[in-house]
């Protein structure tokens, strides 16, 4: 039987050029321990009809090897990426069940019967491979060029180009070291990978946008144990999306990057009174960067479908649409740049090697309820204050009421899940659509900015179209804004769920 052991690795991926360059580079030569190996390389993955596998997050295939058919199982936190994955490799014989590895945790996923099992997808690959020693570790790295076929109708190609980094003996922190030389040396045309194989083969070569997994906290857990699961989860959509935004200028996939920036900060936040930790710190203000690269596009995208039909004059149109083409430009540069490689690789980093549990706090320690209660507490004073503070008659100057209502808003989510739904459900009730409300007055102040830049040295038809929706977006403004004000006034007085007295 086969035995198990936890594979860690890095994926980067990028343009085939660097990928097969790889092997020509010359300090990889210089720290090779053992001779280069060339494979071709067919792999055929099995699950059932309706995914059980996957859904678990395990992958099982039967690879052919110079010893014959080797059965593969590595399983994946459920929506994780494949960088810590528990695997085992049994050598099929004659005798024996087919899908059956020795695995405990592996075969009660495969189940006492294998009868649904079916291929469900099949990879061909070019594998160059070396062991190499860097920094102190010992490492085997690969690069692999070929394709990814998925059975089920409608049958599709996926192109595969990765190179893998996995760890063989010694610290971990080599092979994020490892992959941070690999991505300075391409200039950041290789980046971090989000999927395995198996995923892009399943996904018929096309990208597409992919919600970021929601945390859920444990409230039997240590208040720090929920950041690791949102760093995981973080890292991977970031990388899955930033793909596709790349790629295809995809809106929706640029939304859903925003969404995982916006989550990772708001855990940073949530967890400074746990962690002093300046490299999470520096993260969350490069999260905050991208996500304002990202929000200028997304701006113009809604004064395109909500704002321009009020007044679709022709030459006003084709200045939205420049604005709206010079920020993707940005956010294509942005996202392709160096630093953003090596921001995802960072985000990575803290995910698995967790390094800033050096680096606790006493609060660390407290159950994670305790740990809500006094963090939700804290916000709901803020919040409260700055809605004091509120001029409603004024919407540019709510602002800083939206934003205190945003955070707290993050906070309440993170922990929805240590209070029943009945506990909680008239305050998240009230919290949302006043949230919505808030962004609608946003929404239309951005509206009457982007309107009046466009005037600005316009001819007289466009000048007064945009003209007439930056004063219809004002009237708007000051109307919703004014409506606010007994919204904000019936949701801050209800009672804080999360109390104990509640």
């Amino acid at each position: 039987m086969a035995q198990a052991q936890t594979e860690f690795e890095i994926k980067l991926i990028g343009p085939r050029r660097d990928i097969v360059a790889l092997s020509a580079l010359a300090f990889i030569r210089d720290g090779a321990v053992g001779p280069e190996g060339w494979e071709r390389l067919t792999s055929v993955y099995y699950d059932s009809a309706d995914g059980r596998l996957s859904a678990a997050g395990l992958s099982l295939r039967i690879r052919n090897d110079p010893g014959g058919e080797m059965l593969s199982a590595k399983l994946a936190s459920k929506g994780a990426s494949p960088v810590a994955r528990l695997e085992c490799e049994r050598l099929l014989t004659g005798a024996g069940p087919r899908f059956v590895c020795g695995v405990a945790a592996i075969d009660r996923i495969i189940g006492e019967s294998s009868d649904d099992l079916a291929p469900v997808a099949r990879t061909q690959t070019y594998r160059w491979s070396r062991t190499v020693c860097f920094d102190g570790a010992t490492m085997e790295i690969s690069a692999e060029i070929g394709r990814g076929e998925r059975y089920a109708p409608p049958a599709a190609i996926s192109p595969i180009a990765e190179i893998e980094i996995e760890l063989v003996k010694g610290d971990a922190r080599a092979v994020f070291a490892l992959a941070r030389r690999f991505i300075e040396i391409s200039d950041g045309r290789l980046r971090p990978g989000g999927v395995s194989k198996l995923e892009r083969a399943l996904g018929g070569g096309r990208l597409r946008a992919e919600k970021p997994r929601r945390v859920v906290v444990d409230p039997e857990s240590a208040a720090i144990e929920a950041l690791s699961g949102a760093l995981a989860a973080g890292a991977r959509a970031l990388a899955v999306n930033s793909e596709a935004a790349i790629a295809l200028s995809d809106a929706e996939a640029a939304r859903r990057m925003r969404v995982a920036l916006r989550r990772f900060r708001t855990f940073e936040r949530l967890f400074r009174g746990a962690i002093d930790s300046d490299a999470l710190r520096d993260l969350a203000m490069n999260a905050r960067e991208y996500a304002r690269l990202i929000a200028g596009a997304r701006d113009v995208d809604v004064f395109i479908a909500d704002s321009l039909t009020l007044a679709d004059e022709p030459g006003l149109r084709a200045r939205i649409e420049a604005r709206l083409a010079a920020a993707w430009f940005e956010i294509a540069a942005g996202l392709s740049s160096k630093e953003f490689a090596l921001f995802s690789l960072d985000l990575f980093s803290a995910a698995y090697l967790q390094r800033w549990r050096l680096h606790l706090k006493p609060g660390a320690g407290l159950n994670i309820a305790q740990y809500a209660e006094e963090t939700l507490d804290k916000r709901w004073r803020r919040l409260l204050i700055a809605g004091a503070e509120a001029d409603f008659r004024a919407p540019e100057t709510l602002h800083p009421l939206r934003i205190r209502l945003k955070k707290f808003r993050y906070a309440a989510q993170i922990f929805r899940d240590l209070y029943p739904k009945e506990r909680r459900s008239e305050f998240f009730s009230a919290m949302s659509a006043l949230q919505d409300a808030f962004g609608a007055v946003n929404d239309a102040v951005v509206a009457q900015q982007i309107a009046d830049a466009a005037s600005a040295g316009a001819g007289a038809r466009t000048a007064r179209a945009a003209g007439f929706i930056a004063g219809f977006k004002c009237a708007q403004a000051s109307a919703a804004g004014a409506a606010l004000e007994p919204r904000w006034q019936a949701f801050s007085a209800l009672a804080p769920f999360w109390r104990v007295e509640v």
